[in-house]
């Protein structure tokens, strides 16, 4: 694993160019003068960056008019997630975790930062999604993709494997991994830069990479929070079962987290990246993966193989001896016709085999025998 995000942070490389925030300013405030391109309906307009004594860039632009997120440098949004993941959590305490809190029916009193944390997280995958799906050209589909794994690459690089997972968790969504003609689009390089992110991240043997990563004790880190829950729950089942050393095991995942929640980054808060990354929330999840996977459908149909029409063959009347319904036999009739075939007599109550009944059943195979000649013959 070491090797392998070694190989990643040798990456450096930016196949277009970018604007750098953090490379051009030295304090937190921009320079007044400093524009952003923001995306209108028909051309790019210059804004002034948010800060302190400006209006915000949401609440400056109009309505029709749009973040241009391909304009940022990947490595300025990686920090600015980076620095709020890392700001939810620190802001989780460990009696949030008691006795599976996150999941019960009052988890927002319960567990409210394990909550808001899970939250975030959701909204990044899915904000990754809907910037996928945004164009209706593959090939700017393709560089949105590439964007984001370059970001995924960066994130990486600063220890947040919780948005590193939010990033491909995206890219391997069933909204974005159908889109065959966008996924052709990217270079060889982009495509062997998402494999080993997915390695990194791969839930293979209960997230091992992931694990070796943060054991590593490199920070600062920002964990996935989702295989730490998993832990919490499983010892703490063993815990009330009376399993010897499960409480152990608990208090150990208590100060792992604890241990984590001491990383601090240095980076400066650009503030209209921020706010933006703030702004994408979304939190009705049913309805948010039927609209993102509708979406996916309609900028890529689903290719259906057209099988040949069948013909449609008459088969050859066959006249065959009449033969009457009995126990422990298949049932035949007397097939003077192909409809014959499939009509099958009403059945007797069972161990009912009256007389009455078998005549009645010869009688109704030679009409059908009758009826056959009498076709064979107007042929």
């Amino acid at each position: 694993l070491g090797s392998k995000a070694m190989s990643l942070q040798e990456e450096d490389e930016l196949s277009e160019p970018h604007l750098s925030v953090a490379a051009r300013h030295s304090s937190e405030r921009p320079a007044s003068d400093t524009h952003f391109l923001v995306r209108g309906s028909h051309s790019y307009s210059p804004v002034l960056l948010a800060s302190e004594s400006q209006p915000s860039l949401l609440r400056e632009t109009s309505q029709e008019s749009c973040f241009d997120l391909l304009a940022v440098n990947p490595d300025d949004v990686a920090k600015q997630l980076s620095l709020l993941d890392l700001a939810l959590f620190k802001r989780i305490e460990i009696s949030e975790f008691a006795d599976g809190g996150w999941v019960a029916p009052d988890k927002l009193s319960r567990a409210p930062n394990v909550v808001l944390f899970t939250q975030r997280f959701n909204s990044i995958s899915f904000w990754v999604q809907a910037e996928v799906l945004e164009p209706a050209a593959p090939h700017e589909r393709a560089r949105v993709i590439a964007y984001f794994i370059r970001v995924g690459k960066r994130l990486l690089d600063y220890g947040n494997l919780n948005g590193l997972m939010a990033v491909v968790s995206a890219l391997t969504s069933a909204a974005v991994h159908r889109l065959a003609d966008t996924w052709k689009l990217l270079s060889a390089s982009e495509v062997s830069r998402y494999a080993r992110l997915q390695d990194v991240v791969s839930r293979e043997e209960n997230f091992k990479n992931m694990r070796e990563f943060i054991q590593s004790g490199k920070l600062p880190c920002v964990p996935f929070l989702g295989f730490y829950l998993t832990d919490i729950m499983f010892h703490q089942t063993a815990v009330k079962q009376g399993v010897p050393g499960a409480a152990d095991k608990v208090q150990g995942v208590y100060q792992e987290i604890q241990r984590l929640q001491r990383s601090e980054y240095t980076f400066l808060c650009v503030g209209f990246i921020r706010e933006y990354l703030q702004s994408r929330e979304y939190n009705d999840i049913l309805q948010v993966v039927d609209r993102h996977f509708s979406r996916s459908e309609a900028l890529e149909p689903r290719v259906t193989q057209k099988t040949p029409a069948k013909q449609d063959v008459k088969p050859k009347l066959k006249t065959l001896p009449t033969r009457l319904r009995q126990r422990g036999h298949r049932t035949a009739f007397s097939l003077g016709g192909f409809e014959a075939l499939f009509r099958t007599p009403s059945p007797l109550p069972f161990g009912a085999r009256s007389s009455e009944a078998l005549a009645a059943a010869d009688g109704s195979a030679d009409n059908d025998s009758r009826e056959s000649a009498a076709t064979a013959a107007a042929a």
